[in-house]
């Protein structure tokens, strides 16, 4: 206090000054900031208010000694040599008891000696200029890290990171505090930690719903074009199915039996089969396959099976080398993929039984004879694929 320019010590300085015999106390400053006391050769730290923080310890018996058993001589006098001793009130209802940072309530005389003990041992706390910079640096970095790890983490692996970065500032503080008995608030920064953790997270989940929903969609979307597409591929399987001859249509001709299938590997294939009569006696055969599967290799099918049958009813006198050769040309007028089809292709002679093919690239096919027990492949007049040349 300032008593008419006089600086007037609290009670824990003016013991310190008449126990070092100073004559004077003398303030030390820097501009408006307080740098500390000072006591004859005697000097104490201070913050920039004037004030400090007391390392406080337990609370301990040993520290009081009763007035009764002084006054009675019950203490032995070697007890009290040399030391500062503070006169006070504990009785309840006379005390001034007050809480502690350590979570205990002390009277004002104990809270006095722990503060005269720090004075004299140098042991108070210090609260550095540069801590609330720390502080700010360490929330910053911490908030920081939590903003870019956050959303790729899991939610339980966010969440140990941020208690991992509240932990690290707490045990960053508490050692500074032990070694150096420097004053950080670890609070500031933690609570400021886990509330940016709890606004990313919340951003995170968000968005997070965000997407599933638009995922949702997008897969309801998918969803929709694959039936509408296999819708599409159903009708052309079944167009492409209807396009071939069926072979109830000669089950009146007893000169032959006929029968056919088709079963392609996906929807739609490349696979063909044709037959239909030239005439009265003569019966066009033809099977293939367009290199490659599904779409396109079906509408190759369907171009190749129109073009074939109609290059054959244009000339149906012409032998069968003669039709796969003009079919060759027709079929590959129009064909800007390069596709190629195999084909065999035959006329037989139902009231001979003669068979006249030719082989463009296709697999050869089986015979039975009559009489012969085993059937045998039909061999020669073979030649490239249509459209390879």
């Amino acid at each position: 206090a300032n008593v008419g320019g006089t600086l007037v010590p609290a009670l824990a300085i003016e013991m310190l000054r008449v126990a070092t015999g100073a004559r004077s106390l003398r303030l030390h400053v820097t501009g408006a900031r307080v740098d500390g006391i000072a006591l004859g050769g005697f000097r104490v730290p201070t913050e920039a208010d004037g004030g400090v923080h007391v390392h406080f310890a337990p609370r301990s018996a040993a520290r009081y000694v009763s007035a009764v058993d002084v006054l009675e001589g019950r203490v032995a006098p070697g007890r009290l040599a040399r030391k500062l001793v503070f006169v006070g009130v504990t009785g309840l209802g006379l005390g001034d008891v007050q809480a502690t940072p350590l979570g205990e309530r002390m009277p004002g005389s104990e809270i006095h000696a722990q503060l005269l003990e720090n004075l004299y041992d140098g042991t108070t706390l210090i609260r550095p200029a540069w801590a609330a910079w720390a502080e700010l640096a360490a929330f910053a970095l911490l908030a920081g890290v939590l903003i870019v790890l956050v959303p790729r983490l899991a939610p339980r692996h966010g969440a140990l990171l941020a208690l991992a970065g509240v932990g690290l500032v707490g045990a960053g503080a508490f050692a500074l505090f032990r070694s150096q008995r420097l004053l950080l608030d670890a609070a500031k920064p933690g609570v400021g930690v886990l509330l940016v953790f709890g606004s990313v997270l919340v951003l995170t989940l968000a968005e997070a719903h965000r997407q599933r929903r638009a995922l949702e969609k997008e897969m309801q979307l998918q969803r929709e074009r694959a039936a509408r597409i296999e819708g599409e591929l159903a009708a052309a399987r079944r167009i492409q199915t209807g396009t071939l001859p069926r072979a109830e249509a000669f089950r009146g001709d007893r000169r032959f039996d006929l029968a056919a299938s088709m079963e392609p590997a996906s929807e739609v294939g490349g696979d063909l089969y044709d037959f239909f009569r030239l005439d009265g006696r003569r019966l066009f055969l033809v099977v293939g396959d367009v290199a490659g599967k599904g779409l396109s290799a079906s509408i190759f099918m369907a171009v190749s099976k129109a073009l074939y049958k109609a290059a054959t009813l244009r000339t149906p006198a012409a032998a069968v080398p003669a039709l796969m050769s003009t079919a060759n040309v027709e079929i590959a007028r129009d064909n800007p993929e390069f596709l190629f089809v195999t084909a065999f292709a035959a006329i037989l002679d139902l009231d001979t039984g003669e068979l006249e093919f030719c082989n463009a690239g296709h697999e050869a096919p089986w015979a039975l004879c009559p009489g012969e027990r085993a059937a045998g492949r039909v061999e020669g007049g073979g030649g490239p694929p249509l459209c390879a040349v």
